[in-house]
């Protein structure tokens, strides 16, 4: 599937579950992902970046998501809807990751 089903698939779910998420349209800021997702109980979120099956990240992704990371804010590359539902369900509902993300 495409990157932008597969997006579109998750942000679906995403919102179902109560999620807050927003797609990220910057053309000034190259590498900088794609969604936003936040999770209004826990005030807790990340940014994302989507991909197809075949998707590869470009060097301005990279190095923006180690930038990012390297403030403490958290960033995920996920190749799949289910993909991006699996970290979304580990960082909003593990246990180890509670107040980790910032209030």
């Amino acid at each position: 599937m495409t990157e932008s089903t597969e997006q579109s698939r998750f942000v679906r779910w995403a919102k179902a579950q109560g999620f807050f998420v927003r797609k990220l349209e910057s053309t000034s800021n190259k590498g900088f992902p794609d969604l936003i997702v936040a999770d209004p109980k826990t005030r807790r979120h990340f940014f994302m970046e989507m991909k197809d099956s075949a998707g590869r990240e470009s060097a301005h992704q990279k190095l923006t998501a180690k930038l990012m990371r390297d403030c403490g804010i958290h960033v995920v590359t996920a190749w799949s809807a289910e993909q991006a539902r699996a970290a979304t369900d580990a960082i909003f509902r593990s246990p180890e990751h509670l107040g980790e993300f910032g209030s």
